[in-house]
Parts: structure tokens; C-alpha cells; sequence
């Protein structure tokens, strides 16, 4: 910040031209009679803009912080639609000929989590990987819960514990990674087989690695 001493030194001309390459606004330009009107506004300007800077970076390292945050909050889970598709390595790679994904198509298999601890699963035309247990019509209830305080997902098949979702992060778009030894799933529109190596099955076992899970 300059020294008032020093800004008091420049001319009302210099000082009127340093605040307009500030963008102060004009009218609170035109309202300083004086040129010491002229000066306090400099420095109160130049100290919100240090202000502004140093929020700005607060900012940017609480955002590259929580990047690394893989503990997921229900609210967050909740709020997303996510994209499933089957391991072609996993415990279900008996109905992969079935799975959209690998078949280099789009996935359109989808997974709502509610607020009451409900999971609901959209599948595609003639596509269930779980057969006929999870038709409506069998009455199976699906919910979730998340354990250790949201880096890993339970779910449960009427009340009885089923598969751990454990919960990552995409290194470089942030979004929310969902993986066990059957599954995959992302909380942005799934990418095409190849095109994004973080989620390939590789990937996903590389990181299933460093866990210990129930599947």
C-alpha cells in the first residue's frame, strides 16, 4: 500500500488517473473536492483490494483443500445423480456383456440417494446387472449409510449389510468417485471406456488396494 506522505506528493491530475486505472467508480471520484479526499480514497480503495486479495487466496487453498477431502456428507451424496456401471474385473463380470459402458455407449444407469436413506437405481431398456432381485416387484429395499463419517458407503439389502462403497476423488474435475470390487461409480456423466484413465478398472483397484473393504 502507498504511504500517504507519498501519495500526497503526486498531483490532483496523477492521483484522479490512479484511482480511474483502479476502477474506482466515477461519481465517488467527482464527489472529492479536496485533494486529501482525493488521497484517504486511494487508500481505502488499495486496502479492500488487499482485502480482496488476500480472501481470494484463502479461497483457492480452502478449494485445492477440500479437493482432498474424500469423506463425502450426506447432504453431498444427496444432492448428486450418479452414474454406475459394472467392473469388467469385478464379482459381476458374469453380466458385463449387458453393461452399456462397455460397450462404448453412454451410460444412462443412474443411482439417487435420498435423505431418508433410500437408494434407487434407473437402469437402461433390458438392462438389471442384478437380476431379478432388484425389480420392484420383489420388494427388495435398498438404503445406505455412511460409516467413519462419510469415506465409506454401507449398503444395505433389507436391513442386511451389503457391498462398501468407497468414497474418492477425481484428481483433476474434483467429482466424487464411488468404488467397490463390483462396481464404479462418478458423480459426473461417466466418461467413455479409455477416455479417462482414473476411473478405468486398473485405477479402481489401485486405490481398493489401500483399503480394507467388505464386498
Amino acid at each position: 500500500m502507498n504511504a500517504r506522505s507519498d501519495l500526497y506528493e503526486l498531483s490532483v491530475k496523477q492521483l484522479k488517473a490512479r484511482l480511474q486505472a483502479k476502477r474506482v467508480p466515477v461519481l465517488k471520484i467527482a464527489a472529492c473536492v479536496e485533494k486529501r479526499e482525493m488521497v484517504e480514497l486511494l487508500v481505502e480503495h488499495e486496502r479492500f483490494s488487499i482485502g480482496d486479495q488476500a480472501l481470494a487466496r484463502y479461497a483457492l487453498r480452502a478449494s485445492l483443500a477440500d479437493a482432498q477431502r474424500n469423506a463425502i456428507t450426506e447432504e453431498e451424496l444427496t444432492s448428486f445423480v450418479f452414474n454406475v456401471r459394472l467392473r469388467a474385473d469385478g464379482r459381476l463380470r458374469d453380466r458385463i456383456h449387458l453393461c452399456a459402458w462397455n460397450q462404448r455407449q453412454p451410460v444412462i444407469t443412474e443411482a439417487r440417494f435420498s435423505a431418508d436413506h433410500k437408494l434407487t437405481f434407473t437402469f437402461p431398456p433390458n438392462f438389471n446387472p442384478f437380476g431379478d432381485h432388484f425389480d420392484d416387484g420383489f420388494g427388495l429395499l435398498l438404503t445406505w449409510r455412511l460409516l467413519d463419517g462419510g469415506p465409506c458407503l454401507q449398503l444395505e439389502f433389507n436391513g442386511s449389510d451389503g457391498p462398501q462403497e468407497f468414497v474418492s476423488r477425481h484428481p483433476k474435475n474434483w467429482g466424487w468417485i464411488l468404488m467397490s470390487g463390483g462396481t464404479c461409480w462418478t458423480s459426473w456423466p461417466m466418461p467413455k471406456p479409455g477416455e479417462d484413465p482414473e476411473i478405468e478398472d486398473a485405477a479402481v483397484a489401485r486405490v481398493l488396494s489401500s483399503y480394507h473393504y467388505i464386498d
